[in-house]
């Protein structure tokens, strides 16, 4: 898709905590305006009481330019971790490498 608007072509969903409500996905992956392809992170550090309540931080990991007529293959390799102490996210592309490293972790995700 050449156009400005964005296209989400995978995503995790979390379970809410006791008492608590769904809202965005954690993570998901987005081809955007320029064929950019985009993994967005997404927590907070108070509780999710609300439906779509909005994440009190954002990360976003830039992957490159979306090829087309060929595969691309992506592994990722998540460890959630509330505390913020050893969650780890991990993206390669064609097994090239890691593509983004972020440590997890901001609360509830």
């Amino acid at each position: 898709a050449n156009d400005n608007e964005p296209i989400v072509f995978s995503q995790w969903h979390g379970v809410a905590d006791a008492g608590g409500q769904d809202t965005f996905p954690p993570l998901a992956f987005y081809l955007e305006g320029g064929n950019q392809i985009k993994a967005y992170y997404r927590s907070s550090n108070v509780a999710i009481t609300q439906a779509q309540q909005t994440p009190t931080a954002q990360t976003i990991l830039r992957l490159g330019t979306a090829s087309y007529d060929k595969w691309v293959d992506y592994v990722v390799h998540i460890k959630w971790d509330p505390s913020g102490k050893t969650g780890i996210l991990e993206i390669w592309q064609d097994g090239l490498g890691s593509r983004g490293l972020l440590r997890l972790g901001d609360g509830h995700v």
